[in-house]
């Protein structure tokens, strides 16, 4: 993740900004907390940034040293990859790398690299497809979307969400006592 922001800011502004890009992103609240803790979504962001810079550094290249065939399937594999896991790790990053994809593949600018647009568009392809045969296998309908968000949205954001994950460290779970909000509701533990 780090590395990736560092190297767009690096071919995008030059070495002052690619050393400022990578301390910012090194400080990051979100990664200073997190640490080593690899989560889905540092891994969806580290995934997405990195495709981000391969579409950098490959459009900053276009026209200085032509890649042989070989490297460009390799190049646009990484991309595929990289958007497949991506997009089964976060709907988030379905959307972000689709958006990506479709600026790289319409825009005139992206020419260059519009072949890297439609590896990152395979990519979710492909990963969607397996994802929809496994809820069509385990759960008897062809979906590609998530079937915990609802709670997620809800084990986040509840009235007394904060005080719960600062005590507990996680918004994964929620003890009955922590929906209880004096003056508002009754307490459901007594």
């Amino acid at each position: 993740f780090v590395t990736a922001v560092a190297a767009v800011g690096v071919w995008v502004g030059g070495r002052v900004v690619g050393l400022l890009a990578g301390a910012l992103a090194t400080f990051d609240p979100f990664v200073v907390v997190h640490g080593p803790v690899w989560d889905d979504a540092f891994l969806g962001a580290a995934l997405e940034w990195t495709i981000v810079a391969v579409l950098v550094r490959g459009l900053a290249s276009a026209g200085q040293s032509q890649l042989n065939s070989s490297q460009m399937v390799g190049v646009a594999s990484l991309i595929a990859v990289a958007a497949a896991t991506a997009a089964l790790t976060r709907s988030s990053s379905q959307v972000l790398i689709g958006l990506v994809a479709t600026v790289v593949i319409a825009g005139r600018t992206f020419r260059p690299i519009r072949t890297y647009g439609w590896a990152a568009i395979a990519g979710l392809a492909l990963a969607l497809a397996v994802w929809g045969a496994r809820n069509q296998a385990v759960l008897g309908e062809f979906f590609v979307g998530s079937s915990h968000d609802g709670i997620t949205l809800f084990e986040s954001n509840y009235a007394t969400a904060r005080p719960s994950i600062l005590r507990t460290g996680i918004a994964e779970r929620y003890e009955l006592e922590d929906l209880y909000q004096p003056g508002r509701l009754p307490n459901p533990v007594k």
